[in-house]
């Protein structure tokens, strides 16, 4: 009997995958019919059943123990899956050490799977500004110029990008038990030069048409531009160390209640990278492409777009007091809204009544 493969895609965050997972899980029944099975249909079940099982928590990465129990779970339900071909994906886990990459290689022995690995990437002058900007969900208060700093000198939440965006050493990691051949390399182009390149490509390597794909109408995750990004960096600074728990207090006040529904996307002219930056950037991006290369890797597309351009430089735009002003301002008239109509839902929820006021 020929084992099923499993195609693992790992990530990198913010190269499309909040879309295409949209996709993925909004499809999976066209999926089944072309012989797909997806063991997980949303993020919940997969940090649940996957993740913390190999020791990921919250906002700290893969630092817990690993739960070899929970992770022989996991295989009889991978073992359970129908279809020809398994998928996960789960961008979190570009981010696995090499104890929770052989608990989980050692758990798929028992599930009868070959394990494939898919990394979908964009060039890191698209990457380094798109980062930054999800790390501020996440209650940091560096400055972007601070941030672009501490990633070229790999220290502190620099050391971070890199271990969550740095391709060979991803591939290296999670393709280190296969046939380099068996680690699929995808480059994600510009939305804008192929809206559909990311499904497309995706769909070539694990066998399904991506026109099957009950694709998301809007951007799942848009960025913010330079004006907001600043009013939450300004608010974690205000924060002050309260709300210092992501899990418990800084996700369900600020993260789900806050940044999700209230703070505008893409209002304001988008963070760039500065030309000062553009220099090394290419040249290190070049460098990790032949590392790629040389690996043995399966690349797919147009893998010159994942070198940083040098015509990508761009002048950050200037942000006034004023504009600051104006987009907190506007935050907190559509947060009052927005919350206004939580409240009236769970009184509705309840059984109870809006109050008129007094």
């Amino acid at each position: 009997m020929v084992s099923r493969p499993l195609y693992l895609h790992v990530g990198t965050g913010k190269s499309g995958t909040s879309s295409l997972q949209g996709a993925l899980w909004a499809s999976t029944d066209e999926l089944a019919k072309q012989g797909v099975g997806l063991p997980f249909d949303g993020r919940a079940p997969a940090v649940r059943r996957l993740l913390v099982p190999l020791g990921w928590a919250v906002a700290e990465g893969f630092t817990r123990p690993i739960d070899h129990g929970r992770l022989r779970r996991f295989a009889r339900r991978l073992a359970r899956t129908p279809g020809d071909v398994l998928l996960i994906s789960n961008e979190d886990l570009a981010e696995a050490g090499d104890e929770s990459v052989d608990a989980f290689v050692e758990a798929l022995r028992a599930a009868d799977v070959e394990l494939r690995i898919i990394v979908t990437a964009r060039d890191w002058a698209k990457q380094l500004p798109s980062d930054y900007q999800q790390l501020l969900k996440h209650n940091i208060t560096e400055t972007y110029d601070s941030f672009l700093q501490k990633v070229r000198e790999r220290e502190g939440i620099g050391e971070q990008f890199w271990l969550r965006q740095d391709l060979p050493d991803i591939c290296q990691r999670w393709g280190r038990h296969l046939d380099p051949a068996h680690v699929h390399v995808i480059p994600v182009p510009s939305y804008r030069v192929d809206p559909e390149a990311v499904y497309r490509l995706f769909g070539q390597v694990v066998g399904f048409d991506h026109q099957v794909l009950n694709i998301p109408t809007k951007d799942t995750n848009a960025s913010f531009g330079a004006v907001e990004a600043e009013v939450l960096r300004r608010f974690n600074v205000a924060l002050g160390g309260r709300l210092s728990d992501y899990q418990n207090e800084y996700l369900p006040a600020v993260r789900n209640r806050l940044i999700r529904s209230s703070i505008a996307r893409g209002a304001s002219a988008r963070i760039t990278l500065p030309p000062d930056h553009v220099g090394w950037v290419h040249e290190l991006s070049q460098q990790r492409l032949d590392v790629l290369r040389e690996g043995g890797y399966t690349l797919h597309g147009d893998v010159s777009t994942l070198v940083a351009p040098q015509e990508a430089g761009a002048e950050m735009p200037t942000v006034s007091d004023a504009e600051l002003a104006d987009a907190a301002i506007s935050t907190l008239a559509t947060f009052a809204v927005q919350n206004f109509k939580r409240l009236q839902r769970e009184r509705r929820d309840t059984g109870g009544e809006t109050a008129a006021g007094p």
